[in-house]
């Protein structure tokens, strides 16, 4: 079960819940959570596999419920920063319109999770702009193409195949 959760889960915890805020998990919305770079960069790694996850979050709150679990989410994010807080409320307003039905379930679990973290939702606005922003495309002429000085450089410099690369330090929040 799921007793204190790092800064890490609290963010999975709240996604999952806006998942299935409509009473629905809909793949178009899980996708969005999977795929957000605030995701990937700051929270799927401190997790573990996220299957493995979800699986954990579900048994939790089967047994717990929901409204325990988003508790424990809370308490786990209010006292980190500012900017953490915001592009979590920013990853659940993704999930939410990722379904092109912006629920109103989904939209009270927003407005209930601000309040508690004492975010104004005109801070989140700007950084749900910054997450669905798509990368610019590479400036080369040819795709997939080194220039001669990354060649060169990878030359001089070859990588460790991945299977022989150190492993990552993971640490928790």
């Amino acid at each position: 079960m799921m007793d204190q959760l790092t800064t890490p889960e609290a963010v999975t915890v709240l996604a999952l819940l806006m998942v299935g805020a409509d009473g629905e998990t809909k793949p178009e919305e899980l996708s969005s959570m999977l795929a957000n770079p605030f995701f990937r960069e700051h929270v799927a790694d401190k997790i573990g596999p996220p299957m493995e996850f979800i699986q954990k979050y579900n048994q939790t709150k089967n047994a717990e419920g929901a409204e325990k679990l988003e508790k424990k989410a809370v308490t786990a994010l209010k006292s980190g920063f500012s900017a953490f807080r915001i592009k979590t409320l920013a990853l659940m307003t993704i999930i939410a319109q990722a379904d092109d039905n912006f629920d109103q379930k989904e939209k009270e679990l927003i407005a209930r999770i601000s309040k508690a973290l004492s975010v104004n939702m005109d801070e989140v606005g700007p950084e749900i702009e910054k997450m669905n922003e798509v990368p610019p495309p590479p400036t080369s002429p040819k795709e997939n193409e080194e220039t001669p000085s990354e060649q060169s450089a990878s030359e001089e410099k070859p990588e460790a195949p991945a299977e022989l690369a150190a492993p990552e330090e993971k640490t928790e929040s």
